[in-house]
């Protein structure tokens, strides 16, 4: 895939089972694919209801999963709670488990083949609501989850809102990601994004979006770490929380 495209919550099949391969759910689930089946990166959104498993392959990249509603449960006693985040080291297999009916957000690399240059973990981080660093302004709620910045896993997952109508710089990032949209309104030109929808914006691709009057909430994923250029010809700035000047907070569980 080149360029920008978008997945619709609305157009995309509802399933029993986990729609990536050698993934499932043990239990009942609904589960959708939002993301382009071409793509570097894939999104699935499910509804679990209580005590389902999510289960991974023996192999498989470095994975995040955000709880919308509800909590999980990991390795039996840590627990994720609403708007915080797991993120799942490539060679780490957790047992997760659905307490009470749950909503989540599960995004990973579509190749699945370990990286030659880089030694992924076996461990997954319970990360908090506040994430690991956070920016909490009168109009803007931001929180990283991961920043690339882990010894063993080098992934990105950001929850960025705004709570009035915004309209971003244009920009491109290094670095191919997936943009969801839990709630509020997105435009880019004609293409307009509701709760639930997906885009996927390749690597070195510019864009710009404007919001809805009433703002967004959406997660951002990416595989690995990113530069982005806003104008034209200006040298590259590394994306992260500490680089960015977020406050860090490092509200870890596990």
């Amino acid at each position: 895939m080149a360029g920008i495209d978008a997945v619709l919550a609305k157009d995309a099949e509802q399933s029993s089972s986990h729609p990536i391969v050698g993934h499932s759910f043990v239990g009942k689930s609904k589960s959708r694919l939002v993301s382009p089946p071409d793509y570097s990166l894939w999104l699935v959104t499910a509804e679990l209801e209580d005590a389902t498993l999510l289960e991974l392959p023996t192999q498989h990249g470095e994975q995040s999963v955000y709880v919308v509603s509800g909590s999980l449960q990991i390795d039996g006693e840590w627990v994720c709670p609403q708007n915080g985040a797991i993120i799942i080291e490539g060679n780490a297999r957790p047992s997760v488990r659905a307490i009470g009916n749950t909503v989540i957000v599960h995004m990973g690399p579509t190749n699945a083949e370990p990286d030659q240059d880089f030694i992924s973990g076996d461990s997954t981080h319970v990360v908090g609501p506040r994430g690991t660093f956070e920016a909490i302004e009168p109009t803007r709620d931001t929180h990283y989850y991961a920043d690339s910045t882990c010894d063993h896993c080098r992934l990105t997952l950001l929850y960025t809102s705004r709570s009035t109508e915004y309209v971003s710089a244009t920009h491109s990032h290094s670095t191919d990601e997936l943009i969801h949209l839990l709630w509020g309104q997105v435009q880019l030109g004609s293409l307009k994004l509701e709760a639930g929808d997906t885009l996927a914006v390749a690597k070195d691709t510019r864009y710009g979006f404007r919001s809805g009057p009433k703002g967004f909430g959406f997660l951002n994923y990416r595989q690995g770490p990113s530069e982005q250029i806003v104008e034209r010809g200006s040298t590259p700035r590394i994306e992260g929380g500490l680089v960015n000047g977020l406050h860090p907070v490092m509200d870890l569980i596990q």
